[in-house]
């Protein structure tokens, strides 16, 4: 932070609240280490107008259909269900006097830089936090949880997308091809700043602590998405275990019956399963020099909140 040094004389307050302080945390929130959001499509982002969005879903899109009399109106499923955004917020206060002075600016930069890195990650907390806590009790569009044994069909039997009761750490198969991912990522406002000055006119709290304040606020949530591009297994990392997971995922189907052609693109691990991961997905041969028949098969991502 030593070039963020300066001295008394010269030194702007107002500019330096309204406009370095923002700058810093911008390039700390963009700097920031992600997994989802950096991920290669690991859930849908969506923008919503309103605080609450109703998603409505066809469990499978409707093909084409030869032609014979009247045409064959494709009505929705039915399957529905709301998202609400919930509301974030992170502020500081920076004493008006050591600000006078010049004396704490690298402190200052420091805390907002770190508030910028929080605010980056925050993204990646609450999509973790929802997968740990409510996978597998959140419901979705299909009425039953996101991750489970028993997601119904219309025309068929259920199907999984869960791998339970190997009391192994959790690994999960995703496909980021198509256009509805597993998860939603939902964004009425995104991650906004503010910066009021302590003699600002209307700013009760900065005349009776003599602060300015920095503020974030965001609006935002996690639901579930299409339960068809994620499993999650709790079964040792192993070849066999990995095919049958993959072979599982791709024999997902619709409720008209047809394959919904899912192909997992992404083998997401927790840090203690990394270098098994790396290896049943990229060494060429394995065991006595046998081929790896694996390679190449997914994109190993390390999420570090497993």
């Amino acid at each position: 932070m030593g070039t963020l040094q300066t001295s008394l004389q010269g030194f702007d307050n107002e500019v330096y609240l309204t406009e370095t302080i923002p700058s810093i945390f911008s390039e700390a929130q963009q700097a920031a280490p992600k997994v989802f959001m950096d991920g290669g499509g690991l859930v849908s982002m969506v923008s919503s107008r309103t605080k609450r969005a109703l998603y409505t879903w066809l469990s499978q899109a409707p093909s084409m259909k030869l032609w014979e009399g009247e045409r064959q109106i494709k009505e929705n499923s039915g399957n529905e269900f709301t998202v609400s955004v919930s509301k974030f917020e992170l502020t500081l206060g920076i004493d008006a006097d050591d600000m006078a002075d010049a004396a704490e600016v690298d402190s200052f930069a420091g805390e907002v830089a770190a508030a910028g890195d929080s605010a980056g990650q925050h993204p990646d907390t609450l999509i973790w936090e929802f997968l740990s806590t409510q996978g597998t009790t959140a419901v979705g569009y299909d009425g039953v949880p996101l991750l489970a044994t028993n997601h119904p069909l219309k025309n068929g039997p259920n199907y999984s997308n869960l791998i339970a009761g190997g009391g192994q750490p959790a690994w999960y198969l995703l496909d980021t091809r198509a256009r509805a991912k597993g998860l939603i990522w939902q964004v009425r406002e995104d991650y906004t700043t503010r910066t009021i000055m302590a003699e600002a006119e209307g700013n009760t709290v900065g005349f009776m602590t003599d602060k300015h304040l920095f503020g974030v606020k965001a609006r935002v949530a996690v639901a579930p998405g299409d339960p068809r591009r994620i499993l999650k297994s709790e079964d040792a990392l192993t070849e066999t275990n990995f095919k049958a997971a993959w072979t599982q995922m791709r024999e997902f189907d619709g409720d008209e019956g047809r394959p919904v052609i899912v192909t997992p693109t992404v083998l997401m691990v927790p840090p203690s399963l990394e270098f098994t991961a790396k290896a049943l997905m990229n060494s060429a041969l394995v065991g006595g020099g046998n081929t790896n028949d694996l390679v190449g098969m997914a994109t190993v991502i390390v999420n570090p909140y497993l």
